[in-house]
């Protein structure tokens, strides 16, 4: 199920949800000081529908989104009465689904025209609620938000999301990133950094950050003769020679192969907005 979490919902809707005869869920609420009390709510789960029409065996994901968590209680140690407004919940439901983002990345999405150092501000605001996480990979890195523990391959992440909103110039139908594939019915044996959908064309991604090795690359490639659908691919890489070579084993069995240096799709991504 994608974007897990619930959303927390009047008490009156646990009457209607009776009435209904719709199962609820306990949970105990607590405020500060004071010993937690249980509670019902209904609890609404969507359960992903037929396969897209364009590509099969790639289900549509549902439209809505939670806006909070349920925290378990030992993490709860914030500032439990923080009031959050449309915009933070908004960047909670852009994590929920982008997993990490950059302060810049999230100034580009929510805080157009704005400098960076309000949006530093609020970001510390939410990390001492814990609303969310904030991570510096080193003293000189920029820092990351997100809902999670951090990955290994953050760097890889971020690219794949920087990916994401250089596209949103050129409206997607949909682009899901390598994570979010699984919750959508992908079973195919190779599993592409990213699939998006423009202008009725479907588009692979594959975002090297120089950590295989060309042998490995050249195999995964290879095998990308197990679509049984049309597709562009689109591939990038941080350096000009290692995307050259990249593109020429790519090339060997895919049939249409788009290069871009990261600088470039880094550029694109200012102004845009998914």
């Amino acid at each position: 199920m994608r974007d897990p979490g619930f959303a927390l919902g009047a008490l009156g809707h646990v009457a209607m949800a009776e009435a209904r005869g719709e199962p609820g869920a306990h949970v105990r609420l607590r405020r500060s000081g004071e010993p937690s009390r249980r509670m019902e709510m209904p609890v609404r789960v969507h359960v992903p529908g037929a396969p897209h029409a364009h590509m099969p065996r790639l289900l549509f994901d549902a439209q809505g989104c939670a806006l909070l968590r349920l925290r378990p209680h030992d993490e709860a140690t914030g500032d439990l009465t923080m009031r959050l407004t449309d915009r933070d919940r908004d960047i909670l439901q852009k994590l929920e689904r982008y997993k990490w983002l950059t302060t810049s990345q999230i100034q580009r999405l929510f805080f157009p025209g704005v400098s960076l150092d309000p949006v530093r501000k609020r970001l510390r605001k939410l990390a001492a609620a814990k609303c969310l996480r904030s991570y510096q990979r080193h003293q000189m890195a920029e820092m990351l938000h997100g809902l999670g523990k951090p990955p290994k391959q953050i760097e890889h992440l971020i690219g794949i999301n920087d990916i994401r909103l250089a596209a949103a110039k050129d409206n997607p139908s949909f682009f899901y990133a390598y994570w979010e594939l699984p919750a959508f019915g992908w079973d195919y044996p190779i599993v592409p950094d990213a699939v998006s959908r423009v202008d009725g064309k479907l588009y692979l991604v594959e975002y090297d950050t120089g950590t295989e090795t060309l042998a490995q690359l050249e195999a995964k490639f290879r095998n990308y003769d197990c679509f049984d659908f049309a597709y562009g691919l689109l591939l990038a890489a941080e350096t000009e020679k290692r995307l050259q070579k990249l593109a020429a084993i790519a090339s060997r069995t895919v049939l249409e192969v788009m290069p871009k240096l990261m600088c470039e799709i880094r550029e694109e991504t200012k102004g845009n907005v998914t």
